[in-house]
């Protein structure tokens, strides 16, 4: 029996890493760019912030969060070749945020965040091995429970309101339950000392619900405060909800019946074939299909009918060939793969106006990785690897810009090449041992999200990290320094497009040159 619990909290702090970021069309061209200014002719220079690691806002950013976890472990030996384990644990956890998401001294966008989510699970599984034949199965249950409110104030100033002599304000007040259980089980079985068989199949049954409220209104008056607190932010979401003029959309089960359920079984499977043709190396095939739960689209979602906003459960048919190999007494091991993933309704998300909306779209990603570890010489550890993917969503409507567009585009976050290197020297000094490390990684281009705007276009990112430490005798205690980002590389990160609140967008860049150490001591 294992009993485990932990605890831990971070926050309130400071979370202005974002950069002002003016983003907007051009005539006669869709999709949104990078433009000189906002559409209140604010420039990182005009309102005093030109140093990417500078802002000057009127509003607030915070983070905070805070969790508690509780898991016991039971193990069960019944027999040489028979066990059972079980497990039961719960998790709670609370994070708010609230930030000015255009950074600027002009009140055009602000918004929070407060959730609470708590879970309980529990699961049995048995494990038998006995000569050719081994196996995993067993049962999953699932409850959990999520509650998110939210206030987003924009243009809330006298002197940008739209609406003169009154302020806009959105807020929502989402609920979500899951109740989810599942079956599984997996075989590996030796047809002979070079050919092993792995089939695994699992069903997974999830009946998801949503309750959620969203309010938007224009009434509000000239002299209402802008929040600068949690608390300030969770009053404004009230002062929204409390307007007898608020414009409500709803979906629950009360109002929208079974548009705000979700309740599908759904089919994980996995076969894979290995074959060594030499004790050194390893050859593999294998298809898994994965499928992905759906839901509801939710947030700041005005307006938005109740038919459009569930999305249906994605399903990836994976194809993977590879091979596994150890060379050299040992020295070098060379990993390969080539995979192909055919997404079916693939859940792809885009940013429009302040809401994220999620739809599903097929999609297609070919792609391979090599991975090469050697110890040319003894201490001398060296890694290297390299991927690429080509990746087509199809049928991404992007409404921005003066020309529409229906495209297939790249998804989003996933860099067509990416690359790391990483040689480190350990020696034996002072009765311990030293070591000193030097790490790069690479990545191409990528896109925020899966509408592809050009002002959304992440640029491609070279690092370099080193590091240095030794390690007391008996490794009792150990002491690192390390300077991440040595040559101090500055391109953006992050970028979202929220043009349609005054032509605002944020960047976020990459952390500048910084050292640090840590200090262990094991008791």
């Amino acid at each position: 029996v294992v009993l485990k619990a932990e605890y831990g909290k971070m926050g309130p702090v400071s979370a202005g890493t974002e950069r002002m970021y003016p983003v907007g069309t051009v005539a006669g061209r869709p999709g949104t760019y990078a433009i000189p200014a906002d559409a209140f002719g604010q420039t990182p220079e005009s309102i005093g912030a030109p140093g990417l690691d500078e802002t000057n806002s009127d509003g607030a950013s915070q983070i905070s969060s805070e969790m508690q976890h509780y898991l016991a472990t039971f193990n069960i030996g019944v027999s040489d070749t028979f066990g059972i384990r079980a497990f039961a644990g719960y998790l709670r956890s609370e994070k708010f945020s609230i930030e000015d998401c255009d950074h600027t001294p002009l009140p055009l966008c602000n918004f929070s965040n407060n959730a609470v989510s708590k879970h309980w699970m529990a699961e049995v599984r048995g494990s038998y091995d006995n000569g050719p034949l081994r196996a995993t199965f067993g049962t999953n249950y699932l409850d959990h429970e999520v509650h998110t409110t939210s206030a987003s104030p924009l243009f809330f100033g006298a002197d940008i309101t739209p609406f003169v002599t009154s302020l806009y304000g959105q807020a929502f007040n989402d609920k979500q339950t899951l109740k989810s259980y599942a079956f599984f089980g997996q075989f590996e079985y030796d047809f002979t000392d070079q050919l092993t068989a792995i089939a695994g199949l699992r069903y997974t049954h999830d009946n998801k619900v949503i309750d959620a409220a969203n309010a938007m209104t224009t009434n509000l008056p000239l002299d209402t405060a802008l929040p600068k607190t949690l608390a300030g932010f969770e009053a404004l979401r009230e002062q929204i909800f409390a307007d007898p003029t608020a414009l409500f959309t709803i979906l629950n089960t009360t109002a929208n019946g079974s548009l705000a359920r979700f309740r599908k079984g759904m089919v994980n499977a996995n076969l894979q074939l290995n074959y060594k043709p030499t004790e050194d190396v390893m050859l593999y095939v294998a298809y898994r299909r994965g499928v992905k739960s759906g839901g509801f689209i939710s947030g700041n979602v005005a307006g938005t009918a109740p038919e459009l906003r569930p999305f249906g459960e994605e399903t990836n048919n994976a194809y993977e060939f590879g091979v596994k190999s150890t060379w050299l007494d040992r020295r070098l091991r060379a990993n390969g793969a080539l995979f192909y993933y055919d997404y079916q309704n693939m859940q792809n998300t885009s940013l429009i106006g302040i809401t994220n909306v999620i739809t599903n779209n097929d999609a297609k990603v070919l792609g391979g990785e090599l991975e090469l570890t050697a110890t040319p010489a003894d201490g001398l550890d060296l890694t290297a690897n390299l991927g690429y993917v080509h990746t087509k969503v199809k049928g991404i409507n992007n409404p921005t810009g003066a020309v529409p567009i229906v495209s297939d585009n790249k998804l989003p976050l996933a860099p067509s090449v990416s690359a790391q290197a990483r040689a480190r020297y350990s020696f034996d000094a002072f009765n311990g041992t030293m070591f000193g490390q030097l790490a790069m990684r690479y990545r191409s281009s990528m896109y925020r999200d899966s509408l592809n705007n050009p002002s959304t276009l992440i640029p491609s990112l070279f690092v370099t990290d080193i590091a240095a430490g030794y390690s007391a005798p008996n490794d009792n205690w150990s002491l690192t320094f390390n300077v991440n980002n040595l040559f101090n590389t500055r391109r953006a990160i992050n970028l979202f497009d929220i043009s349609s609140v005054g032509n605002s967008g944020e960047a976020v860049y990459q952390m500048p040159r910084w050292v640090g150490g840590t200090f262990t001591v094991k008791f």
